[in-house]
C-alpha cells in the first residue's frame, strides 16, 4: 500500500503554551516584581516572584513572545501565479523562547554550518563540558565571566589538539574549535554548559601556499580525556579565584526569577536502578565532566545535520509542555530523572524561570575559534564549499543571510509550502503594517468565511 504524502499544516499560535503565558500572564509578572522584597505577601508564598524589575531586554523577549504569529500585529501577503489565491502568513518574533522561532533557528544555523562551515571529509566529535552546580549556575548570570570560562576551554582543548599533531609535518597545525554554549537544564533551570565541536585532526598552514591541508587524528584515549578534564578543572577554578572567587550575579532579580520553585511528580512506581554501561570516554573529577563519546564520520551530512541541530537547540519543545485544566503547566522531562518525570509550575513561577533563560545582549551562543574564526585569513580555505541547490534541499545562503521559512520546511520536512493545488506558485505582494489596512483585510477574511455560497434560483423572474 502506497505511503499517503504528509501533508504541511501551519501552526496556530493560540495552541502555543508559552506565547499564551507571556500574553495572559506578563502584566501579572511585572506587577508581583513591583512587590518590594521582603513584603508580608511574598513572606507567606514561598513561590511568590522576586521583586524588583525586569531587564529591558527581558521585556523585549516576552513582548515578542506573546506577539508571534499575532494577525492584529501585520503580516505578509501572498498570492498564486495561477489562480489568484491569497494568503497571509503573520509576522515571528524571531526570540530566544518562542518554540517555533528557536527551532526555525535551529535548523537555520545547523544548515549554515552543514554547507559552509563544516568540512565534509573531515570526522567532527563533540565535547561537552558541565561544571559544579554553584558554578553552572552562577555561570548564568555572569556574562564576562562565562565568556571567559568559555574561552579557557576553548584553549585547553586546542593544545590538546596541537599536542597530537605530527611534529614532521609541514606547516603550523592550527586546531578548530565551535563553542555552542546553552543555558538551560531540562526542567528550565539556569544551568550553563558548553558543547564543543572539534575535528578529529588539525589543520596545517602551510608557509608557501594557500592550500590548508587537514590532519586526521585518531579519537581520543579515555586517559587523554581524563588529562584534559583535570586540565579544565584546574584552570577554571584558578580563573574563578582570579575573578574575586565569589559568583555575584549581574543581575540578582534573574537569578532569583531562575530560583522559582516547582513540583517534580514522580512515577508511580520506580523503576529498578539500572548500573550505567562504562563509557570510556567520559571522565569526571571534582564534580566538573567531560563527555567526547559522540563522533560523525566522514562524509555522513545528515547524521552531521542531526548533531548540528541537537546543539543549537531550543530552550524546550512545544511537545513537552501541557496546560493543565487548573491553569498550571506541566513540563515533560526528556528522560525521567531520580524518578521525577515533570514538573508542574504555577503560570508566574513559569514565566519567571523564563526570565533567567533570556541571554544578555550581544552575548553569543556559537562562538567560533581557530581557522573557523571569521578572523581568521584561514577561514576562507578551511571551510568547505556550498553544494548545488535542490528543490528538496535548498542550500543556506551566506552570512549575514538566513534561510527562508520556506526553504527550511522544504529542507527539513520535504514541504513545498509555497505550491498551489492548481500548480501555481505562491509569491509575496505585499507587507502589510498599517494598523486599518490589518484590520480592513482581517475583517474582510473573517466575513468571506462566514458567508455561504448564494443557491441558485428555483425558478425564473418575469418582469411586468
Amino acid at each position: 500500500m502506497p505511503r499517503s504524502t504528509p501533508q504541511y499544516e501551519p501552526r496556530d499560535p493560540s495552541d502555543s503554551v508559552l506565547g499564551n503565558l507571556a500574553r495572559d500572564y506578563l502584566p501579572a509578572l511585572r506587577e508581583a516584581l513591583a512587590v518590594e522584597e521582603g513584603d508580608e505577601m511574598e513572606e507567606a508564598d514561598e513561590t511568590a516572584p522576586p521583586g524588583g524589575r525586569l531587564p529591558e531586554f527581558v521585556l523585549r523577549e516576552l513582548r515578542a513572545l506573546a506577539a508571534c504569529g499575532d494577525f492584529t500585529r501585520g503580516f505578509i501577503r501572498l498570492q498564486c501565479s495561477g489562480c489568484r489565491t491569497g494568503r497571509v502568513v503573520p509576522f515571528s518574533c524571531k526570540g530566544r523562547l518562542c518554540t517555533s522561532c528557536g527551532a526555525r533557528r535551529m535548523a537555520d544555523t545547523a544548515a549554515h554550518l552543514v554547507d559552509r562551515v563544516l568540512r565534509p571529509d573531515v570526522g567532527w566529535r563533540q565535547w561537552v563540558i558541565t561544571f559544579p552546580a554553584e558554578l553552572a549556575v552562577g555561570l548564568c548570570f555572569q556574562a564576562e565571566l562565562a565568556a571567559a570560562v568559555t574561552r579557557l576551554c576553548a584553549r585547553i582543548l586546542s593544545g590538546f589538539q596541537s599536542r597530537r599533531s605530527n611534529p614532521d609535518a609541514p606547516g603550523r597545525p592550527r586546531p578548530a574549535a565551535i563553542a555552542f554554549i546553552q543555558r538551560f537544564s531540562d526542567g528550565l533551570g539556569p544551568w550553563f554548559h558548553i558543547h564543543f565541536l572539534l575535528p578529529d585532526g588539525v589543520f596545517r598552514e602551510l608557509p608557501d601556499s594557500l592550500d590548508v591541508p587537514f590532519e586526521h587524528h585518531r579519537p581520543p584515549t579515555p586517559r587523554e580525556v581524563e588529562s584534559v578534564l583535570a586540565d579544565i578543572a584546574r584552570r577554571a577554578g584558578a580563573l574563578v579565584v582570579r575573578r574575586g572567587g565569589r559568583l555575584s550575579a549581574d543581575n540578582p532579580v534573574l537569578l532569583r526569577c531562575g530560583q522559582q520553585r516547582a513540583t517534580p511528580i514522580r512515577k508511580p512506581t520506580r523503576p529498578p536502578v539500572r548500573p550505567r554501561p562504562p563509557n570510556p570516554l567520559r571522565a569526571e573529577q571534582d564534580r566538573f565532566t567531560l563527555h567526547a563519546a559522540t563522533a560523525v564520520a566522514p562524509h555522513q551530512p545528515k547524521a552531521l545535520q542531526r548533531l548540528c541541530r541537537y546543539l543549537t537547540r531550543p530552550v524546550i519543545a512545544e511537545e513537552r509542555l501541557q496546560r493543565l485544566p487548573d491553569g498550571r503547566v506541566a513540563v515533560k522531562l526528556k528522560r525521567p530523572r531520580r524518578g521525577v518525570e515533570r514538573f508542574i509550575f504555577q503560570p508566574v513561577a513559569l514565566l519567571a524561570r523564563l526570565c533567567a533563560l533570556v541571554p544578555p545582549p550581544y552575548f553569543n551562543l556559537v562562538r567560533y575559534f581557530g581557522p573557523l574564526s571569521s578572523a581568521s585569513p584561514l577561514r576562507r580555505y578551511a571551510v568547505p564549499s556550498p553544494p548545488e541547490p535542490t528543490p528538496q534541499r535548498p542550500t543556506a545562503p551566506e552570512r549575514p543571510r538566513r534561510m527562508t521559512r520556506a526553504d527550511l520546511l522544504a529542507r527539513v520536512f520535504g514541504f513545498n509550502v509555497l505550491a498551489c493545488p492548481c500548480g501555481g506558485h505562491f509569491r509575496p505582494i505585499a507587507v502589510i503594517t498599517q494598523p486599518d489596512v490589518i484590520q480592513a483585510i482581517l475583517a474582510a477574511m473573517v466575513l468571506s468565511n462566514s458567508t455561504s455560497a448564494r443557491a441558485p434560483p428555483q425558478h425564473s423572474i418575469r418582469a411586468n
